[in-house]
């Protein structure tokens, strides 16, 4: 897989992109959970959105060094779970995590979510 990737799924499984290093964005529109290990290591990927997200797996975004911007959530009215806070160890320039701007104080406080508070911003 070269480059930009959108898909109407649901769900994206365990390792389904795992060590995808060639993916650079990534777009799942109605995609609402996000697996364990689903993109590890895909060290290209820059950008990815889904807005739909309302559980993220474990270190689902490890080691995705060149990922600088996530939108999570955009689309729903409540707070995504993230299963734990290595889902974006490694992420070193990961910058910009875009939530709903109703949604930025309860994301900044919620479990797991809170150790990127920083970087979590209202969806511009």
């Amino acid at each position: 897989i070269f480059g930009s990737l959108s898909s109407n799924v649901f769900s994206v499984g365990e390792q389904a992109f795992h060590n995808c290093s060639k993916l650079t964005r990534v777009s799942f529109p109605l995609a609402t959970s996000i697996g364990l290990y689903a993109f590890y290591g895909c060290r290209g990927l820059t950008e990815v959105s889904i807005p739909k997200a309302t559980s993220i797996g474990i270190k689902a975004f490890y080691n995705c060094s060149k990922l600088t911007t996530i939108y999570v959530g955009t689309n729903t009215s409540t707070v995504c779970t993230l299963s734990n806070t290595t889902a974006f160890n490694k992420c070193t320039n990961l910058t910009n995590i875009y939530v709903p701007a109703n949604l930025v104080d309860s994301y900044k406080s919620a479990t797991n979510w809170s150790n990127y508070a920083d970087k979590i911003k209202a969806t511009p």
